[in-house]
Order: C-alpha cells, then sequence, then structure tokens
C-alpha cells in the first residue's frame, strides 16, 4: 500500500531528525487532501507530492527544519529544488492556506489534566497516554482513518488504552463519566479498528522495533 510505505518513510525521516512525530499525522493531512482533488497522480507525482507535505509540514510547525537541499538528497536525484518548491506552492494553493489541521495527538495532549485525574497512581497514567499516543501514530498510517474526527480517533485510543492496560474498572468507568463522547458510533468504530491496527503492529513488533532505532538512515523515498 501506497500510503502506508509513505507514512512509514515519513516516521523513518522524523525521527532521524528528531522532529515530534505529530508532524507526520500533519504531513499525511496534506498528502491526502491534495491527492482528493488531484487524482490522476503517477508514481513519480506521489513521491513527490509525499517529500513536499513533510517538507512543508516539518517547516510550518517544527522548530527543526529540513533544507529543501536535503529534501532533493532524500529523492536521490530524482527531484529538483525548484520542483519541490512549485509543489509546495501546489499544496499550499489546493488546501487555500488550510495549513494547521487539528490532529488526534493534539485532542489526546488537551486531555492530559482528565487523564491524570483518572488514578492515583502515576504510573499507570503515564502509560495509558503513552499507549493511546502509540494508537494514534498507528492510526495516521491507515486510511480508514482519513474522514474520522481527530476527537473520535484520540477517545477511541484512549479507550483501547485503558482496555490494553487491563486499567481497574473504577478507571474506565471515570473515563466514561466524563461524559466526552458526542459521537459514540464513531468513536466505537475507531476503538475496533484500533484494536485490529494494534494487532497487526504486535505480530510485527520485531520489525516495528528495528525502524524506530535512534539514528538510524532514513530510507530514499524513490524506494517507495
Amino acid at each position: 500500500d501506497w500510503r502506508e510505505k509513505i507514512c512509514e518513510w515519513c516516521y523513518q525521516v522524523i525521527d532521524h531528525c528528531d522532529i515530534d512525530r505529530d508532524v507526520v499525522s500533519i504531513t499525511l493531512f496534506y498528502f491526502d487532501r491534495y491527492c482528493a482533488f488531484h487524482t490522476n497522480l503517477d508514481e513519480a507525482l506521489y513521491q513527490l507530492v509525499a517529500m513536499t507535505s513533510l517538507y512543508l509540514a516539518v517547516k510550518i510547525h517544527s522548530p527543526r527544519k529540513i533544507s529543501v537541499a536535503s529534501m532533493v538528497t532524500l529523492s536521490r536525484g530524482h527531484f529538483r529544488m525548484d520542483q519541490v518548491l512549485k509543489m509546495e506552492a501546489c499544496i499550499i494553493k489546493t488546501l487555500s492556506w488550510h495549513l494547521n489541521p487539528p490532529t488526534a495527538t493534539l485532542c489526546l495532549n488537551t486531555l492530559e489534566p482528565l487523564i491524570d485525574g483518572l488514578s492515583d497512581h502515576a504510573d499507570l497514567t503515564f502509560n495509558l497516554k503513552e499507549h493511546a499516543r502509540y494508537l494514534i501514530e498507528l492510526s495516521v498510517c491507515d486510511d480508514f482513518f482519513i474522514r474520522m474526527r481527530p476527537t473520535s480517533i484520540a477517545y477511541g485510543a484512549l479507550l483501547m488504552a485503558t482496555h490494553t492496560l487491563n486499567a481497574p474498572r473504577s478507571v474506565q468507568h471515570k473515563l466514561v463519566s466524563h461524559s466526552l463522547d458526542k459521537d459514540p458510533a464513531t468513536t466505537r468504530l475507531c476503538a475496533d479498528r484500533l484494536r485490529k491496527v494494534y494487532g497487526l503492529a504486535m505480530s510485527q513488533f520485531n520489525d516495528d522495533e528495528s525502524r524506530r532505532i535512534d539514528g538510524q538512515s532514513p530510507t530514499s523515498i524513490e524506494q517507495f
């Protein structure tokens, strides 16, 4: 699947450059919206859109930057600087400058004070947040979630985290008692899908771990 490979490549580059992983969510937002408007893209253009989306997301949303020259180096001669800059302008125009999308991770961060109050055990609340964040990262690579609200993905991930970590029933009941879920049907869809995606990720655990090793050189986009 092209989109999944592009997402994994983006995570590799972001980790290599020590940039916030939520930037990949924004990258895929740009990529998905652009491709929705331009449906007749060939393989080379998909690569260029993906690479430029990452460059633009980092440029806007990260204090650490990746230069155009570095992006061109990652293409190993397949694209020139002027092509990346031209595509950047095309993406901005296509998205009508809607370049600050809400992400599921941002929604989860907003819920942090509430999560901290779910239990008196600091280790449990820390693990809940980290596991929910990991589930959200998995959702970014799955096109099932493209049309889902970030709030539903975040809440679904948090619900899944309480079940996966076997949180006490009191914690689960306290979470539900806050009545934050305004669209239970969609949240359930997200939670069920996250369960499947998580199961698949666990079956490929060793491969996932090797891709997250610090210092690993990112793969050239041409391989996708």
